[in-house]
């Protein structure tokens, strides 16, 4: 979880992961929001996740279904394309479309 305003972040209340596409969702609304306002500074902002989940490992060009929100790191070894899973690579296409 991160506090946009005040820029912490801090672990999910329930555990230390996250849902991959939850911690990559923001991508699309900063992007446009930097479009929109002729400000790039929302899209920086958001790329330096984007390139942080690009640059971990991945099976087969999958990514897990949670990343660690303590170490960045993926949290599991479980891949789907099911509920929850799919959304990060529907993120990825909408990303590339808004480009």
């Amino acid at each position: 979880d991160v506090n946009l305003k005040g820029g912490h972040a801090h672990k999910p209340t329930w555990g230390s992961d996250s849902s991959t596409a939850e911690v990559t969702t923001l991508q699309i609304e900063f992007k446009y929001l930097s479009h929109i306002s002729g400000d790039r500074k929302y899209a920086a902002a958001v790329e330096k996740v984007s390139e942080h989940v690009a640059g971990l490992g991945k099976k087969d060009g999958l990514v897990p279904y949670f990343i660690n929100a303590n170490t960045g790191r993926f949290g599991s070894t479980t891949y789907t394309l099911g509920a929850r899973g799919d959304s990060y690579y529907e993120y990825l296409l909408k990303q590339w479309l808004i480009t």
